[in-house]
């Protein structure tokens, strides 16, 4: 795939100079992100795994921004509004839980994610931060192989309710839960982008 993703730059580095930035948007989507997208979840759960891609996707938004090479890569995405390999992996474990918890998966994951019950008496709808905090919609972590793709799955979906029930409120938890997959991914791309800084 990386292969693909060196082609998809070059042709970058030449349409560039020719090329609106919208028109230039679309060949990214088409020739780099269509591949980077393909597949995520299962080849890129662990940082290793995804280290020479991540470099690939840098050195594309930096030759659509122009920028230098050595460039901060983070303020780009942000500017470009396109958002990084580890978050589309991320994005894509969230949309399987919420597709799967929604019954709009195939059949055979009816009963892959088990919601989560407390197991505690203690009175912490008042700290929204503590680790005891579970919102609404999460699922159990339970009798699940820590390794495996599906505790990455429920793991990202928890932490992103948590991280919402905290930062936003509890209304937007349960927009997070009951949203389209469309609506979905926009909340998502929302938060990841509104993330970047000033990093590499």
């Amino acid at each position: 795939m990386n292969a693909k993703l060196k082609r998809a730059n070059n042709l970058l580095a030449l349409s560039r100079h020719y090329l609106p930035n919208n028109l230039l948007k679309q060949i990214y989507y088409s020739q780099f992100h269509s591949h980077l997208g393909y597949g995520c979840q299962v080849w890129g759960q662990t940082p290793a795994s995804i280290s020479q891609t991540t470099i690939l996707q840098k050195k594309a938004v930096r030759l659509m921004s122009f920028s230098h090479r050595d460039a901060p890569s983070s303020p780009i995405f942000k500017d470009l509004k396109i958002i990084q390999l580890n978050d589309l992996i991320t994005t894509n474990n969230i949309i399987f839980v919420h597709k799967t918890v929604n019954k709009m998966s195939p059949s055979h994951f009816g009963n892959f994610f088990e919601p989560h019950i407390p197991n505690h008496d203690h009175n912490t709808r008042n700290n929204p931060s503590s680790e005891y905090s579970i919102p609404p919609g999460s699922v159990s972590l339970d009798n699940i192989e820590e390794d495996s793709l599906k505790h990455k799955c429920a793991q990202d979906w928890n932490e992103m309710l948590k991280l919402l029930h905290s930062t936003v409120g509890h209304g937007h938890t349960r927009s997070l839960i009951n949203a389209s997959i469309p609506n979905l991914k926009i909340i998502l791309k929302a938060h990841f982008i509104g993330a970047y800084w000033k990093t590499s």
